[in-house]
């Protein structure tokens, strides 16, 4: 199946016309530059504002239970509710957070970790390693039906607690008050990494267990801040935490505001009602040479964006129209031009700036030339086109026209495609079973390692599991469980590599780009830090314990 001495650059070439029409549709999108005018000014934050950070979300939070976290929004609001045993640091290399201190026997196989001897819950009790044992063994329980038990599953004898067959994780001890030791299936040097999600947050037993109300909604955490109130579709507040562990915050407290619409977060930030808003779709040109050019904060995210071939359609069974489709489709013009240079053109499925990433990748780029030569290797050409394809997409401006430029691509070397529009519930139960031959779809890194995007094409996830085009490849299979069990830095990052390689070769998606997170933050904002796990108005990673505010 896979063609190892395949050759994926091109030349680019232009289209006059199309780029011409897609410009023009732009246009109507874009904001009144009008607008830019107006000025944030103030250096200070606003006197009533009670040294509260206001953040807008473009969605209502799900839900704040670790255990059932799967969206960007609810993360954001979790991230600062609670801890776990280790956090990510600027250089995203794992760092203390609950455990002051851990320690790797020589196999790579047992982490034995120690607590701070300071902490306790928002509700005054302390924490102890009993709470840590119960968090994981949560995720896991088949009761709990948590979406991400498998950031636990390395650990030894955790599938059989995930799938009913046991009544604790065996491979979680607690030898005192202030030890956990987690012994490991087989080596993964992620594993730390996989650690700081928020889904493995140490929370309180007797908390998560009352019946009144769902911990989702009133939850209790370890953070710098804690849990006030919820509004559903307009607001959730939290309020400073005086005896967190590092100090109290600088901040009395955080407010989330839920705008779904970029327009209004804009101009609730001209007015001062809100500290930091996304940069509106088609002004990021604008904002760089305008008033506001220094607000703005940029950063690379660890995401990728694609087009996925479903490997049980007529397209996904056919690897030189799949090669066909990425020579067709001009990914620098679709981020520089209908992405207004938001994103940046991918190579393939591992974003920069990550382990295992490699910057020597071919990739593909626009080659409508090369494109026919694939469709005629595919059995295909002018007087045999291949059937119409239906491309699936979220429904919303932005996407439609990342898939309009898409189809635009594809018809003119004789592809022809339409397109269908859903919203993400429903793009995501479609992709789930296997529905549409192609969807644009994106991947937000849950960790930095390549692991977390190459197991994408893993055959054991399979849909809901991530493998959403339903890749199945016997030897990438082998080349990831390898990658997972090699401790050697250099053997591991060899190996990855070659499965990325392999990967695109087979061209199971069309490799579209990775995102970026433009913000503009008010000039009185002092220790806000984008990192590339930022993505959206959410920022995630921001630390905000950390965050103040100018006083002149």
């Amino acid at each position: 199946m896979t063609d190892h001495a395949v050759r994926c650059d091109g030349k680019r070439t232009t289209r006059p016309g199309r780029r011409l029409f897609i410009a023009l549709h732009l246009s109507l999108f874009i904001f009144p530059a009008g607008l830019l005018m107006f000025s944030t000014g103030c250096r200070r934050a606003p006197a009533d504002n009670g040294n509260v950070y206001r953040i807008p979300l473009t969605d209502n939070p799900v839900t704040l239970d670790p255990a059932h976290l799967t969206d960007v929004n609810s993360a954001g609001i979790a991230a600062r509710l609670f801890n776990g045993l280790v956090k990510l640091d600027k250089e995203l290399r794992p760092a203390p957070d609950l455990a002051e201190r851990w320690d790797v026997s020589p196999d790579g196989l047992t982490y034995t970790f120690h607590l701070r001897g300071d902490v306790r819950f928002h509700n005054g009790r302390e924490v102890t390693a009993e709470d840590v044992q119960y968090s994981f063994e949560r995720l896991l329980r088949p009761e709990t039906a948590s979406g991400a038990a498998w950031v636990v599953e390395p650990i030894r004898g955790a599938r059989d607690l995930r799938e009913g067959k046991g009544d604790s994780l065996v491979g979680l001890t607690t030898p005192d008050e202030r030890t956990v030791v987690l012994e490991l299936e087989a080596p993964f040097p992620p594993i730390l990494s996989q650690l700081a999600m928020v889904n493995t947050a140490i929370v309180p037993r007797e908390e998560v267990e009352k019946t009144d109300v769902p911990f989702g909604r009133r939850p209790v955490g370890t953070g710098p801040f804690k849990f006030k109130s919820w509004q559903d579709n307009h607001a959730l507040e939290l309020v400073r935490n005086d005896d967190y562990f590092e100090g109290p915050a600088k901040l009395t407290g955080i407010r989330f505001r839920v705008i779904t619409e970029a327009q209004v977060a804009w101009q609730e930030y001209q007015a001062g009602n809100l500290e930091h808003c996304a940069v509106p779709e088609g002004m990021l040109e604008q904002v760089r040479s305008g008033p506001h050019a220094s607000e703005l904060r940029s950063v690379a995210t660890l995401s990728t964006y694609f087009i996925g071939i479903t490997m049980t359609h007529p397209a996904g069974e056919n690897v030189h129209l799949r090669r066909a489709l990425n020579y067709a489709v001009d990914r620098a013009f679709i981020c520089e031009k209908v992405l207004g240079g938001a994103h940046a053109a991918a190579r393939g499925i591992v974003p920069p700036g990550i382990p295992g990433y490699n910057p020597d990748l071919v990739g593909y780029t626009s080659d409508p030339d090369r494109a026919r030569e694939e469709l005629a290797e595919a059995g295909y050409g002018p007087d045999n086109p291949p059937p119409e394809m239906v491309l699936f997409c979220r429904s919303g401006t932005r996407t439609q026209q990342v898939a309009e430029a898409v189809q635009s691509d594809l018809k003119s070397v004789g592809i022809p495609v339409t397109i269908t529009t859903l919203d993400l519930a429903a793009l995501f139960a479609a992709t789930v079973k296997g529905e549409p031959e192609l969807f644009y779809l994106s991947w937000m890194g849950d960790f930095p390692d390549a692991d977390n995007f190459l197991q994408l094409f893993n055959s054991s996830r399979l849909g809901g599991a991530g493998n959403r085009v339903h890749y199945v490849n016997a030897e990438v299979d082998t080349l990831l469980d390898r990658s997972r069990r090699e401790t050697d830095p250099v053997r591991r990052e060899a190996l990855l590599h070659e499965i990325e390689e392999i990967v695109v070769a087979d061209a199971p998606w069309v490799f579209l780009s990775h995102g970026q997170t433009h913000l503009l933050v008010k000039p009185y904002v002092r220790h806000f830090t984008l990192g590339p796990m930022d993505a959206g108005t959410s920022v995630n990673e921001v630390d905000f314990h950390r965050v103040s505010f100018a006083s002149e």
